[in-house]
């Protein structure tokens, strides 16, 4: 994992506040900012922190050295600062599944899990290092509107790991997309990260137990006991966070109002707005029913959906293999831009966008 965002996130009720901050600004948890490990110090007799990533509220994140292995890897931090006992609980329990959940996943769009362990009264979980950086990060870099043919390469990735969490038997949701929560590395490879608040799907429940997210991005249905969060609850917080790169409108000033696209930045295409405020919709129901067909919308390919061979996943027609099982579903030839391989009936290349 990379560098996180400049933000505290309370683990009481998960709000974002500024960096540094004593306390949580709607819940008044009090934020004990217990000292950073040492960098040089060394856990488990393996991990030699060198760096420190990032930090928010319950701890930091940490580039370590696997003294044996040689290889670098992301830990992250959760302290033990909780002085009630059920929120201790509660915190750790939610570390705990997002490890988990994360250990029985195999995704290229999803970081991996090496190790859980416990050590001075903290708790620690290594995963993959994202050499990269957050869509938030490259938002607060620049003043210029993203590319279209960027945030619509990035979409199609995050479609297609929502899809492989969603088609997950419970499915799983993942509850807080946002541009900080989804990391670009150098590959131009998007990563979706903290799993803190993912839940898996339970069909009979009417409601959720517990109403997390984050403000401008969570869809209705995920405050104040109007439901429970479905796979479309990350449809339309994608719709948000593609609103938010397409325009530089930080959602969380304004939740649920959205305006025109183009009304805002003019080169966006007429098919791209028509998509995200599909899945911006205040009717779950009225949304897409799953990101693939998201997908298909965000490209104008609403019909062209094709039959995995072998898993019977629906797939575009523009894709080279099933985003499920990874068999191949067409021929393809080397783009002559990019030189990246693309369907062979593409009349636009699908990694750079530029036309064949």
């Amino acid at each position: 994992m990379g560098v996180l965002p400049r933000s505290m996130t309370c683990p009481r009720c998960h709000t974002s506040n500024r960096d540094r901050a004593r306390f949580c600004s709607v819940c008044g948890f009090p934020f004990k900012l217990q000292a950073q490990m040492a960098l040089g110090a060394v856990l488990q007799n393996r991990f030699r922190l060198t760096r420190v990533l990032g930090e928010g509220g319950m701890g930091a994140v940490y580039l370590a050295e696997h003294l044996n292995l040689g290889q670098h890897f992301a830990i992250k931090e959760m302290l033990d600062q909780f002085l009630d006992p059920v929120e201790r609980a509660q915190a750790l329990g939610q570390f705990q599944a997002e490890a988990r959940m994360l250990v029985r996943l195999s995704h290229p769009n999803l970081p991996r899990v090496h190790d859980l362990f416990d050590e001075s009264g903290r708790h620690y979980l290594v995963m993959d290092f994202i050499d990269g950086a957050t869509l938030q990060q490259r938002l607060d870099r620049t003043t210029d509107y993203c590319a279209e043919a960027d945030v619509l390469n990035w979409a199609g990735q995050i479609c297609d790991v929502l899809d492989y969490l969603h088609s997950q038997n419970p499915a799983i949701v993942f509850r807080d997309l946002k541009p900080a929560n989804i990391m670009l590395d150098q590959g131009g490879a998007i990563k979706l990260i903290d799993f803190g608040i993912a839940r898996v799907f339970n069909p009979v429940k009417g409601t959720d137990t517990l109403k997390m997210g984050s403000v401008g991005y969570a869809p209705p249905e995920q405050y104040g006991g109007k439901g429970q969060t479905t796979p479309q609850s990350d449809i339309y917080a994608l719709g948000a966070t593609l609103h938010h790169l397409l325009t530089r409108r930080d959602p969380s000033g304004q939740p649920f109002v959205f305006p025109s696209l183009r009304a805002v930045n003019p080169a966006v295409l007429a098919n791209t707005e028509a998509a995200v405020f599909k899945a911006l919709d205040y009717d779950p129901a009225k949304r897409f029913p799953s990101a693939g067909e998201m997908k298909a919308a965000l490209f104008g390919q609403q019909s062209q959906m094709v039959t995995c061979p072998r898993c019977g996943q629906k797939d575009l027609t523009s894709e080279i293999y099933c985003q499920n099982c990874s068999a191949q579903l067409a021929a393809h030839r080397a783009c002559p831009h990019c030189q990246r391989p693309t369907p062979s009936n593409a009349a636009y290349c699908t990694v750079c966008g530029r036309k064949l």
